[in-house]
């Protein structure tokens, strides 16, 4: 016989301004993520820094998960489950980013990673139940790719050349960082780069599918778990030269912002405005975390940015728009119930486990039910004219919507 599910303890919801608070918060710390990488990589080597970050972050998510799997509700996460997290999200995500950004400038990382939400959009689209496509929906992914096709068309190409020629010393070799393998080339390190939102993605909508029920809590703490021993592990095994490893006090400084902050404070965040936050005001961190990272890695690392940069992510950013149809006003033909517990999730994306929800969105572990009939006018519930939302897996939000 299967088991209840725990239901979510109801509190007072929390005001605008704490919410608002909440999402800028996030956004800064997510933004400011991608320099910090690439900062941090200059005394560790990327798989061990990654590997490192999450083991950190998960000694701290023991004591935290717990409590917002109380108040989410939800069963603990099946072995199948940890395992997608863990191999997708957290290790191939994660060491792919860290790898890349050894090579990539890290507003060129930030910008190319910004495609997220459409890889989601298109492997829910295969792969998870009642998430088929429109075309406008698909005219989004199209213009989507455009912009990625144009950044490598002209940013990557620019610093291929770059590298072939031989880059100067002085604040542009730090800002542009190692040369990447010869057999590679900037533009196979932009490709394999590209694998880091597909494999999230990918894990995203197993757990979509699959996850039920389950709390996301408990989810991202277990495959935050596994992805550390899996990047610690591929560490030992590919980067086994020790004077990669330099514990300096800006190794350290990053490694401890990454863990304490990028991690454990914007996870925790996370969990708790998605039980509150409108999917709207989520969904505003697809735009706005790429532009403070391009900022930072200007400002602070100078980093190499040019006007098709703003042309490649400007095209990124509008397919997101159309693919999330934000700005359209959607009335559904009956009011739903929200489902029950599903909550947020890691670097796992949007959605949640079974229905509107889990990890990465609020709602719940099943679909949503049709609610009792209410007065129409004009053919469509009061109810629903009221309070036109976007559904939580329609922000195409991830955790790590910052890295």
């Amino acid at each position: 016989m299967p088991r209840p599910v725990p239901t979510m303890v109801e509190r007072t919801p929390p005001s605008r301004f704490a919410l608002g608070l909440a999402v800028a918060v996030m956004c800064l710390v997510w933004g400011s993520t991608w320099y910090v990488v690439r900062a941090g990589l200059a005394d560790v080597p990327p798989l061990g820094g990654a590997g490192a970050r999450f083991l950190i972050a998960w000694l701290a998510m023991l004591f935290i998960a717990p409590r917002f799997a109380r108040r989410e509700g939800g069963l603990p996460p099946t072995k199948q489950l940890v395992v997608s997290m863990g191999v997708l999200n957290f290790a191939l995500t994660y060491g792919l980013v860290y790898w890349g950004e050894v090579y990539l400038p890290s507003a060129l990382a930030a910008v190319l990673w910004a495609i997220y939400p459409l890889m989601m959009a298109l492997v829910g689209h295969v792969y998870v139940p009642g998430e088929r496509l429109q075309a406008r929906q698909l005219g989004g992914v199209a213009a989507g790719l455009a912009g990625v096709v144009c950044l490598f068309a002209t940013d990557l190409a620019a610093l291929h050349g770059t590298y072939s020629e031989g880059a100067t010393g002085g604040a542009t070799a730090a800002a542009l960082g190692a040369a990447p393998p010869a057999a590679l080339g900037v533009l196979g390190v932009g490709a394999l780069f590209l694998l880091a939102p597909l494999a999230s993605a990918l894990g995203t909508a197993h757990v979509k599918r699959h996850g039920g029920g389950t709390s996301s809590a408990l989810l991202n703490r277990d495959g935050m778990l596994l992805g550390a021993v899996l990047l610690l592990g591929a560490s030992v095994l590919l980067e086994r030269d020790p004077s990669r490893w330099n514990f300096t006090a800006r190794g350290v400084a990053c490694l401890a912002y990454l863990s304490l902050f990028g991690t454990v404070l914007a996870f925790t965040l996370y969990f708790w405005a998605l039980r509150h936050a409108r999917a709207t005001q989520l969904a505003l961190m697809s735009f706005v975390t790429p532009a403070i990272a391009v900022t930072i890695g200007v400002l602070v690392g100078d980093e190499p940015v040019t006007a098709w940069t703003g042309v490649g992510l400007g095209a990124i950013l509008g397919g997101v728009s159309l693919s999330l149809g934000l700005g359209r006003r959607r009335l559904p033909a009956a009011p739903a119930s929200a489902g029950g517990p599903g909550g947020p999730g890691g670097p796992g994306g949007p959605g949640g486990p079974g229905g509107p929800g889990g990890p990465g969105g609020p709602g719940g572990p099943g679909a949503r039910r049709a609610g009792p009939s209410v007065p129409l006018r004009g053919g469509v519930p009061l109810r629903a004219r009221r309070r036109p939302r976007l559904r939580a897996e329609d922000t195409g939000i991830r955790p790590s919507a910052a890295i």
